[in-house]
């Protein structure tokens, strides 16, 4: 598989508009023979911050969070990336260097999947092999 796993904040900016990505990530993205991926492990972490209070969401997702996610992707020709018994198996052997167990969880699938990871966590360069996008 190739294509590019866009990071939860990422996914954010790129729906909402609400920050500005740099243009060479956008470029990048946007090409028409590129696949764009988003991990099921973002959606489990946006939702759980947004019942949190501590992340706003777009007002379809909060009408109804799977329909309005599924309404998102498909409008911005995003596909899901589930996770799978190999992407979780990859956590045993992926090194400490970051503390969110989304983000890990993310790093496993792109590692797993051959994806570019697209972020602005500069952490996620600490992970050798890992292809990574800034935006």
């Amino acid at each position: 598989m190739s294509g590019f796993l866009l990071d939860s904040h990422v996914f954010l900016w790129l729906v909402s508009g609400s920050r500005p990505i740099r243009q060479s990530a956008r470029s990048a993205i946007g090409l028409d023979n590129q696949a764009l991926f988003m991990s099921t492990a973002s959606v489990a972490e946006l939702c759980i911050k947004n019942s949190l209070g501590k992340l706003p969401l777009p007002p379809e997702i909060l009408r109804d969070p799977a329909q309005g996610f599924a309404e998102i992707l498909e409008e911005n020709s995003i596909s899901p990336l589930p996770i799978t018994v190999a992407h979780a198996a990859g956590l045993r052997n992926l090194p400490l260097h970051h503390g969110d167990p989304f983000d890990r969880l993310m790093i496993a699938q792109a590692l797993a999947e051959g994806l570019t990871m697209v972020t602005h966590d500069r952490t996620f360069a600490r992970y050798n092999g890992l292809s990574v996008l800034w935006a």
